[in-house]
């Protein structure tokens, strides 16, 4: 699977989420989430715990220093996280851990996320996948959320919560 993906710190979340909902994105939910990050050779595998969900594995591959990232990721949902984290844990070693509050907002196949992050604030993300139309379809719906919900592209972030997180404890 691959989407292309976008992150901007967010000073008055309200605001943010008003704007959101005029799209109109449906809400839908609030997602308390605990990414495990593990030590691997090649891209990234983290293990998300969800409250009350299942938990899912994720693989995935792309270049950190651009804004506007494309990844390519695999998912494999699970319902025992505590023996694969052990497991992962014991064989990879563990990176980092990433805490979040999530608001999850859809907008057609576009995920809309606010996110407040333990240790960093809070951050407004897209997740727009590659489906019919590729690429082009998906910069086209960034462009249109970029410009309905105000957002100037040099807010972007480069970079992963985990990367910033590592960042602020090396400082």
């Amino acid at each position: 699977m691959r989407n292309i993906e976008i992150k901007s710190p967010v000073e008055n979340a309200a605001s943010i989420r008003a704007s959101i909902e005029r799209l109109p994105a449906t809400f839908k939910g609030v997602l308390i989430q605990r990414d495990t990050y593990f030590e691997v050779p090649h891209g990234r595998l983290k293990l998300r715990e969800i409250d009350g969900q299942q938990a899912e594995l994720i693989a995935y591959v792309r270049g950190e220093e651009g804004k506007e990232r494309v990844s390519d990721f695999e998912i494999h949902r699970l319902d025992d996280p505590a023996s694969l984290i052990t497991v992962l844990t014991k064989t990879l070693g563990v990176r980092a851990v990433v805490e979040k509050r999530r608001e999850l907002f859809m907008f057609g196949d576009t995920r809309i996320h606010l996110d407040d992050v333990k240790g960093l604030g809070s951050y407004l993300e897209f997740e727009i996948p590659y489906i019919e139309g590729g690429e082009a379809h998906a910069n086209q719906i960034l462009a249109f959320l970029k410009e309905k919900l105000v957002l100037d592209a040099s807010d972007f972030i480069n970079g992963s919560y985990i990367d910033l997180l590592l960042a602020g404890s090396k400082g």
